[in-house]
């Protein structure tokens, strides 16, 4: 079984530690309702969270308008909210690869039209004083309907003696990085949205590809102390454990996160760092079956222009992965100790009146050479690599038109490499994407 298998169908972002499928949203409408605030205070254009926006998050999605205040004051006891904390998000989608897979075995057409490319349903909101929770149910262009980004909150706000302020609680998740306030790590990050029928690179850090996204449960600690030093601390364990002879993660993975961040007002800047080591397995499910080790490190930095019409981030992200045992993981591994492997991503946005905008963004995958881990390479080497540009247009804060092209430089290796799907060889450029896509929220 090839390691490659504990990877879900991704986009070359998903590789570079940006985006996880499916796809984020967490900018949803009935946050706005109740709050009773525009979406531009908690976002400078969805989902990217603005300052006031983490602290949203942070305080368990439970900040409210009089419209939502306790009935018969029931203080902590069950909400009696009057309206229904429920949302809903639909995109479709139009994609052409510059070449499509023709050989035997080929699956994907050169262009494919989904409607919907994900149609989703969002419980986001309070559920108590101190408790909310954003939870994602999605219906994919499969037909396949299932849960997506869940993250259930309880925090509270204390300010000790000398007056420094702890925002803490829990966050009970289903995917390594969900609960991060930021959107340069891997789920809430760059390019929010990418196309499903298009090929994507075989090969990256368990944290890059979203290997564990929606496949594990988690339960992990918070804290923010006076809105500038974040740390948060857990642990995620396998949740498809009845799936039989598939690989993935084995026992519990710790995980750890630390942040700084600082306001200016107009502008706001972050730098962090996170980890998660645990064991791999190619069959969950059979304690007999040899475990392999991964330890991944990741640091990353982002920088926000908010001034009038005028908004601008900047994001960088870079994961380095350490596997120990490469071979219990995957018998054609030809490696018998540790292999390295790591995932770089630079981008940046920019929007006028949040109407208009343009992003840019490098990705990068580079690693240790295995012929037998990577076999689809003709270098034996996992690297891809490539740049991502788009233009949207949001007419409404809650509809957003996106144009979006994929270009590649290496692809599973180098400049060609061997087709999963066919067997035939390609070239890195052959997978080159345009990706039209409008997403409504409502």
């Amino acid at each position: 079984m090839k390691l490659r298998s504990i990877y879900q169908p991704l986009t070359a972002f998903a590789l570079t530690g940006t985006l996880l499928v499916p796809l984020a949203a967490q900018a949803v409408p009935s946050f706005a309702r109740q709050t009773g605030m525009d979406c531009a205070m908690c976002h400078t254009v969805f989902p990217q969270l603005t300052p006031f926006g983490r602290t949203f998050k942070l305080s368990g999605y439970t900040m409210a308008s009089g419209a939502f205040n306790d009935q018969n004051g029931q203080s902590e006891k069950l909400q009696e909210d009057t309206m229904a904390p429920l949302s809903a998000m639909l995109q479709v989608d139009y994609t052409a690869m510059k070449k499509n897979d023709t050989g035997p075995g080929g699956n994907l057409a050169k262009d494919t039209v989904q409607l919907p490319q994900q149609f989703s349903i969002f419980y986001a909101g309070r559920i108590s004083n101190y408790l909310g929770a954003f939870a994602q149910a999605t219906l994919d262009s499969t037909n396949s309907f299932a849960m997506d980004n869940t993250d259930i909150r309880y925090a509270r706000t204390a300010t000790t003696s000398g007056g420094t302020s702890i925002t803490y609680g829990v966050s009970l998740n289903n995917s390594p990085t969900v609960e991060d306030i930021l959107n340069s790590t891997p789920v809430w990050g760059f390019p929010f949205s990418a196309a499903d029928y298009a090929h994507s690179p075989a090969y990256g850090t368990q944290l890059g590809t979203g290997a564990f996204a929606q496949t594990t449960g988690g339960l992990v600690a918070y804290a923010m102390i006076n809105n500038t030093w974040y740390a948060s601390a857990g642990a995620y364990h396998d949740t498809q454990a009845t799936t039989g002879a598939t690989t993935g993660m084995k026992g519990w993975a710790p995980y750890a996160r630390f942040a700084f961040q600082k306001d200016f007002g107009t502008s706001n800047f972050d730098i962090g760092a996170y980890t998660m080591n645990g064991k791999l397995s190619g069959d969950v499910t059979d304690p007999t079956v040899p475990t392999g080790k991964f330890n991944d490190v990741g640091v990353d930095g982002q920088y926000q222009y908010i001034n009038g019409v005028h908004t601008a981030t900047v994001r960088a992200n870079y994961i380095t992965e350490k596997l120990t045992d490469p071979n219990a993981v995957d018998p054609a591994a030809v490696t018998t100790g540790s292999l390295k492997i790591h995932d770089t991503s630079l981008n940046g946005e920019y929007y006028y009146d949040r109407s208009y905008g343009a992003g840019l963004g490098y990705f990068a995958t580079k690693g240790d050479a295995d012929t037998g881990l990577y076999d689809l390479s003709s270098s034996g080497k996992p690297d891809s690599a490539g740049w991502l540009v788009n233009a949207n247009y949001l007419p409404w804060l809650n509809t957003k038109f996106t144009l979006q092209y994929t270009m590649y430089s290496k692809f599973n290796g180098g400049s060609s490499y061997t087709s999963e799907t066919s067997g035939v060889t390609r070239n890195a450029k052959d997978n080159n994407t345009l990706y039209l896509a409008a997403w409504f929220m409502f």
